[in-house]
């Protein structure tokens, strides 16, 4: 995949990580995109994500959980 689209007025679908998690989501996928934005002193970059390929913030902690004691080996304690 080549390099990452660049928007300065990024269309609805496509939010940054910090507007997924205020909207109680979490990214599934890779970043599609990239928000690039003033600020004092020049220009900054987030990435953007498809709001599509998201799911809930609960949901993804709970993956996280059972992944992390998988691979500690205490599957039993879940």
């Amino acid at each position: 995949m080549g390099p990452l689209p660049v928007y300065r007025h990024p269309p609805r679908h496509l939010q940054s990580r910090s507007r997924l998690r205020a909207q109680g989501l979490a990214p599934t996928d890779p970043p599609v995109a990239v928000y690039e934005f003033r600020v004092s002193g020049g220009w900054s970059r987030c990435e953007l994500f498809d709001v599509a390929q998201t799911r809930s913030l609960r949901d993804a902690y709970a993956a996280r959980k059972r992944r992390l004691a998988a691979a500690a080996g205490q599957e039993r304690l879940l």
